[in-house]
This record gives structure tokens, C-alpha cells and sequence, in this order.
């Protein structure tokens, strides 16, 4: 099948922009090929759950996947499959070669005859339904497609707090999301999506984090007493978390905040870099900016406060009881530093900080959310 337009969207956001990065990524896609790493589960099912990466695929992130299909796998008695696809090395010249002439040097062909090689061998014809992971990401995006055009049922999950569709490389994933149900975590996303829906029919589901259970009284949080209508002058340390490697502007304006809290107050501030951030991401991250970039199992360490933006950490900081607030509403207004310095050791430390109108608050979480996801698959 020829590449459909949001499997081009879904490819642009693989490559960039310039020429420099689409020569690159050419090279990347023909030295290496798709392979089905991961089988679980009945070869002629009727549920079908794709996972894949252009890369690497996050534990966290398989770990949510497989959570879900097996608690479909056991609901159906047995009758789903999970099939985890990755790119590897291709180490048949002749087989890069190949492609390569019959592409033309064409990206689109080249991607449409090795997606075309997945496609083929799987049982999209027996299955009720297809469910992925991530829409966006290129393999299962193709695969949706296809699936479309069987008129056979799609599902994408959500599994994170997405950004707003200003920048150029969100407006791509919410162009490029493709499955006809969507398990959104809440109402923002769901009117981000719906915005870029176009005249597709979509439908919506309020579903929400399945990994974590947040407390009842999360509006109002719940911790220690002597802490919760405490003011934040005696704060001593300040935890700032960064976010993914695609929300660059975001970074850069919290390593500026942790910068300038560190240079404007006594307090100790650790910036705190996504799961994404390897060893020598974090280096380089310091030589450029002089901020120290501490992996993501700085998390685990003790904080009197936890600051957040366009994150979902806040949703396993709840869940522990920790005290955070989040800065959203102050980053979309374009506060200042000065400003969200003033916030941070004003505002008592119980506040959750209700911004987005509490529009970032997941519908469901914990076991609801899960019983949600399959009841609506089975």
C-alpha cells in the first residue's frame, strides 16, 4: 500500500527537517530493517496488540503495554496476541541493495516495501481488532492504516501528558494519530486531538494511567500535617524534572528556572532529566547549559518540593505523597522567572496547583483505568 499522508506526518516527525537529517535518516531506514522481537499469546486471535520503535521502546512503557494485554489475554481466555517490533541491523547486503534499487533511493517506497514485508506476515485478515501502543510511531501507524482500510477497528492509548500543538513537532503527532479509538487521559488532550481530527471520526475514550492509583483527595493533596499549611520559605532542596527530548523549548526554560533559582535562593536544586536522557545526553547537557543534568533516578531521592511541566511525574509524585506543583498555566502565559520563583515560596505546600482548570487531571487511573481500556476492547 502506498504511504498514506499521516504515515508521512508520522514519518516526518522520524526525520526533521533539512536536508542533512533526511539523507541521514535514508541511510538509517536501509541499513536496517523491522523485526518481530517479542511473540506472546494465540497466532489466530482475535485481539491484536502491536508494539514497535523506530528505536528502542521505554521499559515503562512495555511494561503498561503488557499490563493491559494481559489482562485482555486473560479476560478473552487466550484469545489475543502481542507481537513487539523493532528496528535491527540488516546484515544481508544483497537485501539492502535490493530495496535500495527498487526504492529509487525513495524514501516512501523504501519504508512502504519494508513495512509492506510486516504487514503481510501478519493475521490482520482473523483479528476483531487492532490495538497499539503509540499511533504515532511509524510501524504502527502504517499498520492502523491498513487496518482502516479492512474496516477493522483500531485502538491507540495514550501514555503521557501531551504539550500544546504551537510547536511544530506536537502539531505532527496529533496530525499524524491515526486510530480510530483513542484511550485519552484527559479532557485537553482530548480537545488537542479532536482540533487536529480534521473530518475523521474519532472516538474518545476517558481512560487514564493504568500504572498509577491517585489519592482520593488529590485536589485537596493529602501529606504530613505539619507540612501541609506550611509556607515553602524554609524549603531546602527543590527537585526540577525536565522533560522528553522532543520538548526542547520546554527544557530550555526549565534549566534556565533551575539556574536562576539556584543563583536567586539558598535553596539546593536539582535538575532532573527524562528517562531518555542518557549518560552522554547529560554531559553534553551540562557543557552547554552549566546546570548538572541528573539522571532520572534522582527521583527517588528526598525533596522538600517537586517542579513540574508538561510531565506526567506528577502523577507518581501524587501517588507517593510528595509535595509538587506544576507549572503549566505559568509556562503557557510566558511567566517569568522571577514570577514562578515568587509562586514557588508563596503558595502553601499542600497545593497541588490546579491549573489547566484541573483539564490535566486523568479521568481514570489505577485498576479503573485498566478496566476501562479492555472492557472497551473485549
Amino acid at each position: 500500500m502506498a504511504i498514506p499522508k499521516r504515515t508521512k506526518v508520522a514519518l516526518s516527525i522520524v526525520v526533521g527537517d533539512g536536508m542533512f537529517h533526511r539523507v541521514l535518516s535514508f541511510f538509517f531506514i536501509a541499513f536496517t530493517k523491522y523485526k518481530a522481537i517479542k511473540l506472546e499469546g494465540n497466532k489466530f486471535s482475535e485481539h491484536l496488540f502491536i508494539i514497535s520503535s523506530e528505536r528502542k521502546v521505554r521499559a515503562d512503557h512495555q511494561q503498561v503495554f503488557q499490563k493491559v494485554y494481559d489482562e485482555c489475554f486473560g479476560r478473552s481466555n487466550g484469545n489475543s496476541l502481542k507481537v513487539e517490533y523493532k528496528r535491527v541491523i540488516n546484515n544481508s547486503l544483497y537485501s539492502v541493495l535490493h530495496d535500495v534499487m527498487y526504492s529509487k533511493f525513495s524514501v516512501h517506497r523504501l519504508l512502504e516495501l519494508q513495512m509492506d514485508k510486516v504487514v503481510n506476515r501478519l493475521p490482520i485478515d482473523n483479528v476483531k481488532d487492532v490495538i497499539v501502543f503509540c499511533d504515532t510511531v511509524l510501524l504502527s501507524n502504517y499498520i492502523v492504516e491498513c487496518c482502516q482500510e479492512k474496516d477493522i477497528p483500531t485502538f491507540g492509548m495514550q501514555h503521557g501528558f501531551y504539550p500544546d500543538s504551537s510547536d511544530l513537532y506536537w502539531r505532527r503527532v496529533y496530525l499524524a494519530s491515526n486510530t480510530e479509538n483513542f484511550f485519552a487521559w484527559d479532557k485537553r488532550t482530548v480537545d488537542l486531538m479532536s482540533a487536529h481530527s480534521g473530518i475523521r471520526h474519532r472516538k474518545f475514550i476517558e481512560a487514564g494511567p493504568t500504572n498509577f492509583s491517585l489519592n482520593d483527595g488529590m485536589k485537596n493533596k493529602k501529606m504530613d500535617p505539619d507540612r501541609r499549611d506550611a509556607k515553602n520559605e524554609t524549603l531546602e532542596s527543590v527537585a526540577i524534572y525536565g522533560a522528553g527530548l522532543d520538548q526542547r523549548e520546554v527544557n530550555v526554560y526549565l534549566v534556565g528556572l533551575a539556574r536562576f533559582l539556584a543563583v536567586n535562593s539558598d535553596v539546593k536544586v536539582t535538575f532532573i532529566c527524562h528517562p531518555y536522557f542518557k549518560l552522554w545526553r547529560r554531559v553534553v547537557g551540562l557543557i552547554q547549559t552549566r546546570v548538572i543534568h541528573h539522571s532520572n533516578a534522582s527521583k527517588n531521592k528526598a525533596y522538600d518540593l517537586h517542579v513540574v511541566l508538561n510531565s506526567s511525574v506528577w502523577l507518581e509524585l501524587d501517588m507517593r505523597n510528595f509535595a509538587y506543583i506544576r507549572l503549566d498555566d505559568f509556562y503557557n502565559k510566558g511567566a517569568s522567572y522571577p514570577q514562578v520563583l515568587d509562586y514557588i515560596f508563596n503558595c502553601n505546600a499542600g497545593d497541588v496547583n490546579n491549573n489547566d482548570t484541573n483539564m490535566r487531571v486523568p479521568f481514570l487511573s489505577g485498576l479503573d483505568a485498566l478496566d476501562r481500556i479492555v472492557d472497551s476492547i473485549i
